[in-house]
């Protein structure tokens, strides 16, 4: 009896020894960004909804508390339902025009006509990286009630008017267009006002204030889907 545990308590340190001398090994990728002459990417991801439980995401439901920009009376401060990641390459200095129509009903072609559209603001987030090393957080948003936008480089911020920039054939006659140049006032740290950087963050949805709870909960509003078309353009500048 003896003889056996012996042999265990062997075993056992043997099996400690050799868990001891294990040599783990982990991987990670990254990927390396260059460009020659004139580059640009602009890349937007949608996020589903069902990814993240319903908390982030299309769809969303309109009575949703998070797109209100007021609940119960009381404003909402926030920037809404996050909706999309948005990610911006480029070695170039650069506008961003983005362009952009009502939230409307998309149900029964003889109803939809007497459904009101809706007005929102959409908010983009992003970090700034620059060529010279610096990185900043950067805010800007457009409002679709009286078509204003505006631009946040930490406490500096720019609100300027919407600018009809698309041809008109590009959406709907009710859109709106907006004008952002989010490297202005930057020292880009290259000559010849070259720039090579990048820009990732994400996209927010809320209501406008001329959008009530209320009234998105009445009979106003028919159950089904509602839905808008933006359009967002990187182009260099001139």
């Amino acid at each position: 009896m003896k003889r056996i545990m012996l042999i265990s308590m062997i075993m056992m340190s043997l099996a400690a020894l050799s868990a001891a001398e294990t040599n783990w090994e982990f991987s990670r990728s990254f990927t390396i960004q260059a460009g020659r002459d004139t580059v640009a990417s602009l890349e937007i991801t949608p996020i589903s909804a069902q990814t993240e439980n319903y908390r982030i995401g299309m769809p969303f439901n309109i009575e949703d508390t998070q797109v209100q920009s007021s609940v119960n009376g009381v404003a909402n401060l926030g920037s809404g339902r996050t909706i999309a990641n948005w990610s911006l390459i480029s070695n170039t200095n650069f506008d961003l025009t983005i362009q952009a129509e009502p939230l409307h009903y998309t149900g029964d072609q003889a109803e939809a006509a007497d459904v009101p559209s809706l007005n929102y603001i959409l908010t983009f987030f992003c970090n700034l990286t620059l060529a010279n090393g610096n990185q900043e957080s950067v805010e800007f948003s457009f409002d679709l009630n009286g078509s204003r936008c505006s631009t946040n480089h930490g406490e500096a911020s720019t609100v300027t008017d919407g600018v009809s920039i698309f041809p008109a054939e590009s959406a709907s006659a009710s859109s709106t267009q907006f004008y952002f140049d989010l490297l202005k006032g930057e020292n880009i740290g290259l000559e010849q006002g070259a720039f090579i950087g990048s820009l990732d963050g994400t996209i927010a949805f809320k209501f406008s204030d001329d959008v009530t709870q209320a009234e998105l909960a009445s009979d106003t509003y028919p159950a089904g889907s509602y839905e808008a078309l933006v359009y967002i353009r990187l182009k260099e500048k001139e």
